[in-house]
């Protein structure tokens, strides 16, 4: 039945104007877990499901591509991609035939929930995992209860959330599940922990211990990293904007937890112009800057919500699943 599922998706996308090729991959992955302590037994048992699609485009000059993802813990509900989707799919890729680069400069942006993830992720994720506070390798150790963010922000990493990819019951040290503020009212309340950090550190557990397998060792790793919603109308979040771009699509983000510094690729954005969407896009973009400038600079926050799935590595290894996300952000970032 998937099988035939995903030839049929691929059949759709290849069908499409300028397809010269595509991408399908899925995984489905039942984890079992049995922790035993001094305290008692926990088991858990969670199934992780992914699903994505990439579909290549060329005139005869240039090469582009486009993708779509969706999944979570739970069945196959998560993994659902309409025919419209897939058609949006191959016309955006189109689209990018036609980019053009952006001029380095500072900029009004809205991001997508996509890209309010990456921020997140990057910007208040890697560098409050306090394992790196031991090694005096993040800077954020030093604004502990200060403020850092827009009245505006509130950041959360909630292994909890219901069908996130990051999700859990108990953590790889035998921790129940809980939600984490990291910032609430632009306020820096406390990094994640694991139990050696903890304890270590004398700050509160946050059952953030994490392990790629049973043969890799414990770090502090985010699950479901996010900003909450707020108070504005997306729409009239664009609408506010007289001169910008709109970051639509992440592909990947780099931090610097010494120097606070956040890298976030992004893979296509549209300009606004006088509150409205034009048809000019641009493609690829970087974001750049210091991480509480970024944050500060957010000026208004959506009523929407979504989270996106996603694998992140610590260093180079140490693959975890997660989700970052949040609803549309209005901010100020420099652009290249």
């Amino acid at each position: 039945e998937k099988i035939d599922m995903f030839r049929q998706r691929r059949a759709r996308i290849l069908a499409g104007k300028n397809v010269v090729n595509c991408k399908i991959m899925y995984s489905d992955e039942l984890k079992s877990k049995t922790f035993i302590s001094s305290s008692g037994i926990t088991n858990e048992e969670v199934r992780n499901v992914s699903h994505h699609l990439m579909v290549y485009v060329s005139d005869g000059k240039d090469l582009k591509y486009d993708y779509t993802s969706a999944g979570g813990t739970g069945g196959l509900e998560l993994i659902e991609i309409t025919d419209n989707q897939i058609d949006e799919l191959v016309e955006n890729a189109n689209k990018l035939l036609h980019a053009e680069s952006i001029r380095p400069d500072f900029y009004d942006v809205v991001a997508t929930p996509e890209i309010a993830g990456f921020i997140a992720h990057e910007a208040f994720g890697h560098g409050v995992e306090t394992d790196m506070y031991l090694k005096d390798r993040a800077r954020s150790r030093e604004y502990l209860g200060k403020i850092i963010a827009s009245p505006l922000v509130n950041i959360v990493d909630d292994p909890t959330l219901p069908g996130g990819y990051g999700s859990y019951f108990i953590d790889d040290e035998g921790l129940t599940a809980q939600p984490t503020y990291i910032i609430k009212n632009g306020r820096f309340i406390q990094g994640l922990t694991n139990r050696y950090a903890s304890s270590v550190l004398g700050l509160p557990g946050t059952a953030n211990g994490r392990r790629e397998s049973f043969t890799r060792k414990v770090y502090t790793r985010m699950s479901n990293t996010f900003f909450e919603a707020g108070k504005d109308n997306p729409d009239d979040i664009i609408k506010s904007v007289d001169k910008g771009i709109y970051l639509i699509k992440g592909l990947s983000g780099m931090e610097d937890p010494k120097g606070w510094g956040i890298q976030v690729l992004v893979l296509y954005g549209k300009e606004i112009k006088g509150g409205r969407l034009t048809d000019r896009i641009f493609s690829p973009l970087g974001i750049t800057g210091f991480v509480p400038d970024l944050l500060s600079n957010i000026s208004m926050v959506g009523t929407d919500f979504r989270v996106d799935l996603g694998m992140c590595g610590k260093g180079y290894k140490e693959y975890i699943p997660v989700s970052s996300g949040g609803p549309h952000i209005r901010t100020r970032v420099r652009l290249g």
